[in-house]
């Protein structure tokens, strides 16, 4: 058989069973530039610590995170979109 390419996921790469993991799966949120150290706190707080954990969740997801949402989610959505990631509608 031959190789397969993953399937590209808000920026990331989503892996199947069998399938090598792409390295920016576990790339941690502490390690990207962020315009505050608010939103990887409140990302760390509510258990998300990874690009793929983030890359899972939708806006409306994101948005229900106490410290992201409300005032605060335009400029996390613009930190995101700085490093390359879109979440899901």
């Amino acid at each position: 058989a031959g190789a397969t390419i993953p399937r590209p996921v808000s920026g990331l790469f989503a892996t199947k069973r069998g399938h090598m993991p792409d390295p920016t799966d576990e790339l941690l949120l502490d390690t990207l530039p962020w315009s505050t150290v608010r939103s990887p706190n409140c990302l760390r707080r509510a258990g998300i610590t990874t690009l793929a954990q983030l890359a899972r969740l939708t806006k409306r997801e994101v948005s229900k995170i106490p410290g992201i949402g409300g005032v605060y989610l335009p400029g996390f959505l613009d930190d995101l979109a700085f490093n390359g990631i879109d979440l899901r509608a």
